[in-house]
């Protein structure tokens, strides 16, 4: 039987419809219920640490998006890093990802741009030089015009990449389509993005808590969750939207 924690946590978000490309919306969390059981007891060797929020970048065109380190991370930690950016015309460059460390990232997870679309991106490092509290993460995209967002999500005891995938769609029911696992206790790392100035609710699916949620503006929110999944199997990144919005997912599971 597959056990996901023992109850959802809601996270309702809501960003007030805003005017020309560029402009902020400020998100509000309305409500947050508990967050599920950290995992059945076989998952007990994997815990979240740290998260680290708020890489912000407004309008201008740029390709970078920093992360600040606000605590110390032990080497033998999986630093994972989502982000979003905004639609752009330009020629596609696969997300990075280097902190002032050197600890080298790799990507897992991916959804270009295009003129009309968000980009996406899951990148994680196993680190092998600790972090420090005066230390940051860049992530490096594609050029955009309009705005970026990104969060750092740390856990202890887990170091091996499964399995990543993505996905895109319009509706309320969201999903990054599956991975498959095959240890008996994995943490799955998913991410999703709506337009910025969508006044839907979020709700992450069953087992997953949602964490360093970013508001990215007119262009995108970013919308991070995890979840400790056992035994092994087939899985997903889920949520659903209280109305109809363009979205993209994706999802990273390790060991």
């Amino acid at each position: 039987m597959v056990t996901m924690g023992s109850m959802d946590r809601r996270t309702v978000i809501k960003a007030a419809a805003v005017a020309g490309v560029g402009a902020w919306a400020a998100p509000v969390i309305v409500d947050s219920m508990a967050s599920p059981a950290a995992a059945a007891s076989s998952c007990a060797s994997i815990a979240l640490t740290n998260t680290f929020t708020g890489a912000l970048h407004g309008a201008g065109f740029h390709t970078t998006s920093t992360i600040a380190v606000s605590a110390a991370v032990p080497a033998g930690r999986l630093v994972t890093v989502v982000g979003v950016f905004g639609s752009t015309g330009g020629s596609p460059v696969l997300p990075s990802a280097t902190d002032t460390k050197g600890n080298t990232y790799t990507l897992r997870a991916n959804i270009p741009p295009t003129s009309t679309s968000l980009g996406l991106y899951i990148l994680s490092s196993v680190i092998t030089t600790a972090l420090t509290s005066s230390d940051s993460i860049t992530t490096t995209f594609t050029n955009t015009g309009n705005n970026s967002a990104a969060s750092a999500l740390v856990f202890s005891g887990a170091s091996t990449f499964e399995a990543g995938n993505q996905n895109s769609g319009t509706g309320t029911a969201v999903t990054s389509n599956s991975v498959n696992t095959t240890d008996t206790c994995d943490v799955l790392v998913g991410v999703v993005a709506p337009p910025g100035n969508t006044t839907a609710t979020f709700t992450a699916g069953p087992g997953f808590t949602t964490t360093g949620v970013v508001n990215g503006s007119l262009q995108g929110w970013l919308i991070p969750e995890y979840a400790f999944v056992t035994p092994a199997g087939s899985y997903a990144a889920t949520g659903t939207f209280s109305g109809s919005v363009s979205w993209v997912a994706a999802v990273a599971a390790f060991k």
